[in-house]
């Protein structure tokens, strides 16, 4: 079964629990990403979910199906109502939308859309999928003031967590220049051709954790047989 987010940590023995801002330990769960899913939809995706949630996933990543919610929240709530979980045991991962402006406003209602569609009160945490990339330096306040929008839905407790995807040092500096909670999380493509080695130690070095992001493990085979085969001697 693939496991399509890992936490990227220095020790081993806690690679599967994720920490909040006050540093306490959220229990281990296992991990539920949007490749488990590829190509369901409508009651399937609902069926999909609530058999995950019956197998012990406990990690729900939202957010490759941005489209999906109002399903996904079927099979969550479903499976609250029906006793297999509770609320407090799931770990739900949202986005925003990459497709639609970003901003403080924009943000704001972003999370409120996705607390309607899941219909839930709260959101484990809630990310920008990309840094913005507009010309002339504008691209560092409209970071700034998306950043703004999510720690207001987090003083609010609607976000328990806050984070971003797919920043690079820099776009990680200059949000820090002007953020008042620091990132919970960046989560990255990390592949074997891919480390991102530096990106990933300058995170640590600074108490933000790292998700990796890895396709199903048929793509990452045919993609990388040639290295495999190097690193296994032919095995």
């Amino acid at each position: 079964m693939i496991l399509d987010n890992t936490l990227q940590q220095s020790d081993a023995q806690s690679q599967k629990q994720i920490k909040d801002e006050t540093n306490n330990i959220i229990k281990p769960m296992s991990l539920c990403g949007a490749q488990l899913f590829y190509g369901a939809d409508g009651k399937e995706m609902t069926k999909k979910i609530k058999d995950a949630i019956k197998l012990g996933f406990r990690y729900i990543d939202v957010s490759l199906y941005q489209y999906r919610q109002r399903e996904i929240a079927v099979g969550i709530l479903e499976s609250i109502s029906e006793g297999v979980v509770q609320r407090q045991d799931l770990f739900i991962t949202c986005k925003l939308d990459p497709h639609q402006k970003m901003g403080y406003n924009e943000a704001i209602a972003s999370v409120e859309n996705s607390l309607k569609d899941l219909g839930l009160d709260y959101i484990d945490l809630y990310l920008i999928p990309y840094p913005n990339l507009a010309k002339d330096g504008l691209w560092k306040k409209i970071n700034s003031e998306t950043w703004r929008g999510l720690e207001k839905c987090y003083s609010e407790g609607k976000i328990k967590n806050i984070g971003v995807a797919n920043f690079s040092i820099l776009h990680l500096e200059e949000l820090l220049k002007t953020a008042k909670i620091l990132p919970f999380v960046n989560q990255l493509e990390l592949s074997f051709q891919w480390q991102q080695n530096e990106v990933v130690n300058w995170c640590k070095q600074r108490n933000i954790n790292c998700m990796s992001v890895i396709e199903s493990v048929e793509n990452i085979f045919e993609k990388n047989d040639e290295l495999l085969n190097s690193v296994g001697g032919g095995l």
